[in-house]
């Protein structure tokens, strides 16, 4: 109902996310990053402050435009990632991203809900957001789990957290400009590519992407694998933008554990469009 009342303009998009995540049992905080605020959502009953590793979720672009002009509050209004969170067994925490959640601060600009919403700007306020609320966990190791647009920023923020030995992401636009062209969108101006951003440091790397998602088309996936062939993918071919993954999501959570056990796929050959099993 509240998700409904946002759409008709009674409800914010945060207040209606922002409820929905405590009738979940999240709690929230705010962090500050440099320069932006950012809110954590955490789940007290799972939060385990002693626990070696941690989930660090990061949602999707959620609605950066309505119709032509960028959207006020780009929240997401349908937040699959509460659902992932609900059924992932381990100690979660979700990572806002800058101007989300009721944030609009000083620094806030729609730009970096649209155009910028890769910058390093973005990234490096992220980061920094994360290492500070890392700190009062001092956890041995997280895994960075990004939806969608969410994706790109958990791949750039791997980058810069050394306790992130592994990545997950799911739906990802991981080429962004094989994604702006293949909607006929302009390129992302000055936002960074994770195609064009190879990792320097130690990360085991699982993608994931479905096989009926006109969001983010399985090809986006692949084009970024016949650039970055050291990773771990999968393509879920009765998958779409958002199901059925929720379903699946404990299983997935379960293989995550063993990632490292999981053979890569050879690299894809150029212009090979069969996708992967």
């Amino acid at each position: 109902m509240l998700l409904s009342l946002a759409l008709s303009g009674c409800v914010q998009p945060w207040q209606a996310f922002h409820t929905r995540a405590q009738r979940d049992g999240l709690t929230s905080l705010v962090v500050m990053g440099a320069p932006f605020q950012h809110r954590l959502y955490l789940s007290p009953a799972k939060a385990d402050t002693t626990a070696s590793r941690w989930h660090v979720y990061i949602d999707g672009d959620g609605s950066p435009w309505s119709r032509l002009a960028p959207n006020p509050d780009p929240t997401s209004r349908t937040p699959l990632i509460l659902d992932l969170i609900a059924v992932d067994p381990q100690p979660a925490v979700l990572l806002g991203r800058p101007c989300y959640h009721g944030l609009p601060d000083a620094h806030c600009q729609p730009r970096y809900w649209t155009s910028h919403r890769y910058s390093e700007a973005v990234v490096h306020s992220m980061a920094v957001a994360l290492k500070t609320w890392l700190k009062t966990v001092n956890p041995a190791a997280i895994t960075l789990i990004g939806y969608s647009g969410g994706g790109v920023l958990a791949y750039l923020l791997a980058e810069r957290i050394a306790a992130a030995d592994r990545l997950m992401t799911l739906a990802a636009n991981l080429d962004t400009v094989a994604w702006s062209q293949a909607h006929r969108q302009p390129l992302l101006t000055d936002s960074l590519n994770p195609a064009e951003q190879p990792l320097t440091r130690p990360v085991v790397q699982w993608h994931l992407a479905g096989g009926q998602d006109a969001v983010v088309p399985a090809e986006i996936l692949h084009s970024f694998v016949r650039k970055m062939p050291d990773v771990h993918y999968q393509v879920f071919e009765n998958a779409d933008h958002r199901c059925c993954w929720v379903q699946i999501w404990a299983e997935l959570m379960g293989q995550c554990v063993q990632l490292k056990r999981i053979p890569l796929n050879p690299p894809l050959p150029k212009g090979e469009a069969d996708r992967a099993g």
